[in-house]
């Protein structure tokens, strides 16, 4: 597979252009709410993945949490601050090779944590924007 000029200079950094990239359909939440998830398999086996919550706010998708792994680095957790800072990155598994159950557990906790990592990006937002 010949490089895309279209893949970002993280995708080439993290060595997945040899990959086949699979963009799965988003997981509505809400009107306002989404999970949006990327594999990138390589001789049939998941060897990086994205999964990320987005949410609607005054009329913006905002990126709020994403979770990935690579075949550089162990799949972890990125929290966002609605001034597109990283307020932190934390490592979420230890399972080297077994991306299809992390990327699976990383669907499911998104799921079911979506909305307090919601309320926490919206009171900084708003405290933001009250000022």
């Amino acid at each position: 597979m010949l490089p895309d000029d279209n893949e970002s200079e993280d995708e080439q950094r993290r060595g997945i252009l040899n990959s086949i990239k699979t963009t799965i359909p988003p997981i509505i939440l809400s009107e306002d709410d989404e999970l949006h998830s990327t594999l990138y398999k390589s001789r049939g086996r998941i060897v990086a993945y994205s999964v990320r919550y987005i949410c609607m706010i005054d009329g913006r998708w905002n990126e709020v949490v994403r979770v990935d792994a690579s075949r550089t680095e162990r799949p972890h957790l990125h929290v966002f601050d609605p001034f597109r800072n990283q307020a932190s990155k934390k490592v979420v598994s230890d399972a080297a090779g077994n991306y299809a159950k992390v990327w699976h557990d990383s669907i499911k906790m998104l799921f079911n944590k979506y909305q307090v990592y919601k309320d926490i990006y919206l009171s900084k937002y708003e405290k933001r924007h009250s000022r």
